[in-house]
């Protein structure tokens, strides 16, 4: 029997009627995973770019069916290599839904991120973009971490705002030195799971690096998980 998801908003990313086709899928789906088993989607969250967020019958952990496929590249790049920081989600499984069902959607298993609370989401906006804009062409790590200090000192803002700031360029500048550049880092794409820290819910504006020297291992991982046709 077909689901009725609650109606959540949706931008020009994802149209009304994709919005019923996402559901619709989500309402036939069950999930199983080396730590999770019987995975149902229950209830919408949102829909923003590329895809739909729901809730699961099992406690904090959310399912997102989306089809910008850079980020089902980056989850599955997270649970192959076993990548590990603190601004990084908990990944379970990311799965190609083209291939296992013929739908042109991908579906990420994560731990259910809330949003972030008590941060003044429009300096952090503006911070953010700056230090994306200053660092797009940065040839190593450090050079990412020295462009946050200046940029905090011209534009400083509340302590607790500016520790944020500081998490998300050292995950930025973390992920260069793994082959990965973050990008697309809108406040919105950060949660927090307690106070003080931030993690990254959003891995669409990843991309792995095209030269260097983790560019080689990257090309392989991307033989084995290529892009949906």
């Amino acid at each position: 029997m077909q689901k009725n998801f609650p109606k959540s908003s949706y931008n020009e990313s994802v149209t009304p009627e994709e919005q019923e086709q996402i559901e619709l899928l989500a309402s036939g789906l069950c999930f199983s995973t080396v730590v999770l088993e019987e995975l149902i989607p229950e209830e919408l969250i949102n829909c923003g770019d590329f895809g739909c967020v729901f809730l699961t019958n099992q406690p904090g952990v959310v399912v997102k069916i989306g089809r910008q496929w850079s980020e089902y590249q980056f989850a599955r790049g997270i649970i192959e290599q076993n990548l590990q920081h603190p601004g990084l989600p908990r990944i379970y499984e990311a799965i190609n839904l083209q291939e296992a069902l013929g739908a042109p959607y991908y579906a990420i298993i994560r731990e259910d991120i809330p949003d972030l609370v008590g941060v003044d989401m429009s300096w952090l906006d503006e911070i953010l973009a700056d230090l994306e804009f200053q660092t797009e062409d940065a040839d190593n790590s450090d050079a990412i971490l020295d462009a946050a200090v200046e940029i905090l000192a011209a534009r400083p803002g509340i302590p607790s705002d500016e520790l944020l700031f500081k998490k998300v360029a050292e995950l930025t500048a973390w992920c260069y030195d793994q082959g990965i550049l973050l990008g697309d880092t809108l406040a919105s794409n950060f949660g927090q799971t307690s106070p003080g820290t931030i993690k990254i819910r959003d891995l669409g504006g990843a991309r792995f690096q095209s030269s260097g020297p983790l560019a080689g291992q990257w090309l392989d991982f991307l033989r084995d998980f290529p892009m949906s046709n």
